[in-house]
């Protein structure tokens, strides 16, 4: 958990906290603010960002497996859709497949 969830998690929460601290969600940024100011605000800031990862990283875990299936999904659909098809069946089935690729988002 800690290599696939927590070091992304990480990654996002530090950026996110980052524009926060500059004030780039109220118009504008004041990126001399992001640094901490001391070893306190450090050590603040270095467990606010360890928290919030962690508990993102559980939060999102049920859905990594859900994910990686509909990945494997639309790469089985797509071999499918590239296939040459010469039978009737076969045909129906590639074209069931490209329909199904061309409903999904890009």
């Amino acid at each position: 958990m800690l290599s696939v969830h927590f070091a992304p998690c990480a990654l996002f929460v530090t950026g996110v906290l980052a524009l926060v601290r500059a004030g780039s969600f109220s118009g504008r940024s004041d990126w001399q603010a992001v640094p901490p100011g001391g070893p306190v605000s450090a050590l603040g800031l270095t467990a606010t960002v360890t928290a919030c990862a962690a508990l993102l990283g559980l939060l999102l875990q049920p859905f990594q497996v859900r994910a990686v299936r509909v990945l494997r999904r639309w790469k089985s659909l797509r071999r499918r859709a590239d296939r040459t098809a010469e039978k009737g069946a076969e045909i129906r089935m590639r074209a069931d497949a490209g329909r199904r690729l061309a409903a999904r988002p890009r």
